[in-house]
């Protein structure tokens, strides 16, 4: 379905996973082939929830998972929380984040035993082939300029010179995160009713690899959590870039030992039909009980 704008409208859903005695790739399946989407993991009302924002036309592809139940549901709860932050990359984006160990923590555990009240972290990606940010940044460190401002003024005046081995290790960063099988241009957003759960949430991001920069307001989550960001039209050098690595050493869907510790609404076995599913928005939850 179009909407008025020629975009296609998107629709929430939540995933329920269940437990599946093999590792899922679910989440590298969404990110190879849906190119934009949102995705709000939260604690509301003491339960952990997934909730996928996406064209219609992607539900046989989340039907497709092989261990998470994609049903058709309100919008997540997002906005009247005392703590909401925006957030950009502390290094230049053309720059890998680096994650702090080999594990990811896992925010599935993070919410269900770290945050006491209600919480999420939203993350809005759209995928695109082409990152001038990227692109900009290797070809001025090629000719020792600046990534910075001091590099246009440089570059304007034509002033050129030989990278150093500091600039020269950082183009090669570059170029390899440029070379990544899939690169999303990214809003980050996290909010919670305590500072104490917003930074419980942040402990899940790589080292280092992100800093707060605003406070949104209800506009400004209402338009990113309707779709994935556009280009930045000026500047943009710390907007987040993440390539589909970088993004699962934060954001991953639950493994089995976080289903098993953690408060969720499960699914049943997925039917691959590629059918649309029943409406459950208005119908009551099942929980089912943990021994």
């Amino acid at each position: 379905m179009i909407g008025t704008t020629g975009m296609p409208k998107l629709k929430w859903y939540e995933l329920c996973p269940y437990m599946s005695p093999d590792k899922s790739t679910d989440m590298e399946t969404i990110l190879d082939h849906i190119p934009e989407f949102v995705m709000v993991i939260s604690k509301y009302k003491k339960r952990v929830h997934i909730h996928v924002r996406t064209p219609k036309e992607r539900l046989p592809l989340l039907d497709s998972l092989n261990a998470a139940e994609p049903i058709r549901s309100k919008p997540p709860q997002l906005y009247n929380y005392k703590h909401a932050h925006r957030y950009i990359t502390t290094d230049h984006c053309a720059l890998p984040i680096t994650p702090k160990d080999t594990r990811r923590t896992s925010i599935y555990r993070v919410m269900g035993n770290s945050v006491l009240d209600s919480a999420y972290l939203l993350v809005s990606l759209k995928k695109a082939a082409y990152h001038p940010q990227i692109s900009q940044y290797i070809r001025r460190l090629q000719v020792a300029r600046s990534p910075g401002i001091s590099g246009t003024i440089s570059e304007f005046i034509g002033t050129k010179g030989k990278p150093s081995p500091n600039q020269l290790q950082k183009i090669a960063l570059a170029q390899k995160k440029a070379s990544s099988r899939h690169l999303f241009r990214a809003h980050i957003i996290v909010a919670a009713s305590s500072i104490r759960d917003a930074v419980a949430i942040e402990s899940v991001f790589p080292s280092m690899s992100f800093r707060r920069t605003s406070s949104p307001n209800s506009k400004d989550i209402a338009r990113i959590s309707s779709r994935g960001p556009g280009q930045p039209i000026l500047g943009g050098s710390h907007s987040p870039i993440l390539s589909d690595t970088e993004l699962l050493s934060f954001v991953d869907l639950p493994e089995t030992s976080d289903m098993s510790s953690v408060p969720m609404n499960f699914g049943r076995m997925p039917s691959h039909s590629g059918g649309e599913q029943i409406d459950t928005t208005d119908a009551t939850s099942i929980d089912i009980e943990r021994n």
